[in-house]
C-alpha cells in the first residue's frame, strides 16, 4: 500500500506533477491469490469445494489534483482493477462445471472535475465491460453488463456428487451509474460513481442421499378389569367379601411406519460484494 502528496513543486521527491499546487495519491494491490475452502462431511464421503476463488491482482487507486489550468480546477479519480473470480468450486462436479458464478477480469474507473471546467463526470473512460457467467444445469450462460448499466439475473442449478445433492440459486446485480453537478463558472460540486457495481449471492442447499430406514411400530394393549363376588353371611358373622380379576381381550393399534428421510442437510449462502467506485470534488473559488 502507498500513499504520497505534495503540496508544493518538489523536483526531489519523484512523485506529483510538479507545478506548485497540491496532489495526492494513494493505492493498494494484492501479490497473491485469494480461496476459502470448505468440506461437508455427512452423508457417505465427502463434499469439498472453495466458496470463492480470485486470481492476484486486486488494486484500488485513488487521486487528487489541483492545476492551475483555466482559472484553476481539482480533478478527483478512483479506479478498480479487479481479476478473475469463481464462486463455489465443487470437487467431483460435472464436467465443465467450475464455479456457479464465474467473473472475467474487470476495470471500474469514475473521474470528476470542480473549478473553471465544463467537463463532465465520467465513469466510462477506463471502464470496462464485466462478463459475468452463471451456471445454468445445462452450461455457462453469459451476462455482459456494460459500463454504468444495470443488472439482476439469476440461475440455478442442482446435480450429484457421490452421497450429495447439490441444489444452488445464484444471482448477480449491479446498480447504474449515477453523476451530479453543481455550480457553472466555476463549477462548485462534481461527482461521479459505480454504486454497488457488482454483488454475487450463491444460495447452496446440501443434502445427504443417505436415508435413514424405514421403521415400523405395532402396538398392543391389555386392560386389566376388577369384580367383586357376592357378600356370604354366616353364622355367627363375620362377612366376607372377595375380588376376582379377569382380563379384557387385547386391543392390537394398527402398525405406524416412518418414511425413510435424508440424515443431513447443509445449507449456507456465499455474498461476493465490490463494493463502489466514487469520486467527488468540491471547488472552493479564491476571495478576490
Amino acid at each position: 500500500m502507498t500513499s504520497r502528496a505534495s503540496t508544493d513543486a518538489c523536483g526531489s521527491c519523484g512523485f506529483g506533477d510538479g507545478d506548485g499546487v497540491p496532489w495526492a495519491d494513494s493505492t493498494a494491490a494484492t501479490t497473491a491469490g485469494s480461496s476459502a475452502t470448505f468440506a461437508s462431511d455427512h452423508g457417505l464421503g465427502p463434499l469439498s469445494g472453495s466458496l470463492w476463488r480470485m486470481d492476484s491482482g486486486w488494486s484500488p487507486t485513488a487521486s487528487v489534483d489541483h492545476d492551475e489550468t483555466g482559472g484553476g480546477i481539482v480533478t478527483a479519480t478512483a479506479q478498480l482493477v479487479a481479476p478473475a473470480l469463481r464462486v463455489l468450486e465443487l470437487q467431483g462436479a460435472p464436467a465443465g462445471f467450475d464455479g456457479a458464478v464465474e467473473v472475467d477480469p474487470f476495470t471500474a474507473k469514475s473521474s470528476a472535475i470542480s473549478g473553471y471546467t465544463l467537463v463532465a463526470p465520467d465513469v466510462s473512460t477506463g471502464t470496462t465491460t464485466r462478463l459475468v457467467r452463471l451456471w445454468d444445469g445445462s452450461g455457462y450462460r453469459s451476462v455482459i453488463i456494460d459500463p454504468g448499466s444495470a443488472v439482476d439475473t439469476t440461475a440455478s442449478a442442482s446435480f450429484t456428487i457421490g452421497d450429495h445433492l447439490v441444489s444452488f440459486i445464484s444471482r448477480v446485480q449491479s446498480q447504474p451509474s449515477t453523476f451530479s453537478t453543481a455550480g457553472t463558472a466555476p463549477r462548485n460540486d462534481a461527482a461521479a460513481q459505480h454504486p454497488s457495481m457488482l454483488l454475487i449471492t450463491v444460495d447452496v442447499t446440501v443434502t445427504s442421499l443417505t436415508l435413514t430406514e424405514p421403521t415400523t411400530t405395532t402396538t398392543t394393549t391389555t386392560t386389566p378389569t376388577t369384580t367383586t363376588s357376592p357378600t356370604t353371611t354366616t353364622e355367627p358373622p363375620p362377612t366376607t367379601t372377595s375380588a376376582t380379576t379377569t382380563s379384557e381381550p387385547a386391543t392390537t393399534v394398527p402398525a405406524t411406519t416412518v418414511p425413510p428421510v435424508a440424515l443431513v442437510t447443509d445449507h449456507f449462502t456465499v455474498v461476493f460484494d465490490y463494493g463502489r467506485v466514487s469520486t467527488r470534488d468540491t471547488w472552493l473559488a479564491k476571495a478576490p
